[in-house]
């Protein structure tokens, strides 16, 4: 993951240095406009609070995840998503509306989503994407919803 880390940030043009004491990797453009942190595992008592920080979530799978869990959870954070267009991700994350979705599964092509996440219309643009996607989850993926699915899948196998 780490070489794919390092592509990405030189697509983006930023520089990365290593703090080795905490297994961190750090990206940035030269000043304070703009900064990318590879933290690695995280325990999950500590994800919560780290999650709000963020500016955007991207999920960089290179293969077809069924369900990739995180990408909901961050969206149900209120960050907005860029992930590659396979796998459970793209089926409910729609492209421009609850997310962005990179079809092109190069460094180069994902710097390009991010970059619409940072340009001048990435305010805007990330109010639109997490409003929508927490609907989305409301809607969709809320617990009782998806428990009477399960449901109903049970009563047609019984």
């Amino acid at each position: 993951w780490l070489e794919h880390a390092i592509d990405l940030a030189e697509a983006l043009g930023l520089r990365v240095r290593q703090d080795f004491d905490r297994g961190l990797f750090s990206l940035n453009a030269g000043d304070a406009s703009g900064s990318v942190t590879f933290v690695g595992h995280v325990p999950n008592r500590e994800l919560r609070c780290l999650v709000g920080e963020w500016d955007a979530f991207f999920l960089p799978s290179f293969v077809a995840e069924t369900f990739g869990m995180v990408v909901v959870e961050a969206m149900a954070a209120g960050v907005p998503v860029v992930a590659f267009g396979i796998g459970g991700a793209a089926e409910f994350l729609h492209h421009g509306k609850t997310g962005i979705l990179v079809h092109e599964q190069t460094p180069w092509a994902a710097a390009e989503a991010l970059s619409l996440l940072m340009g001048r219309d990435g305010v805007s643009l990330k109010r639109r994407l997490t409003a929508q996607a927490k609907l989305l989850i409301t809607d969709q993926l809320a617990v009782a919803k998806v428990a009477e699915e399960y449901k109903q899948v049970f009563l047609l196998l019984s």
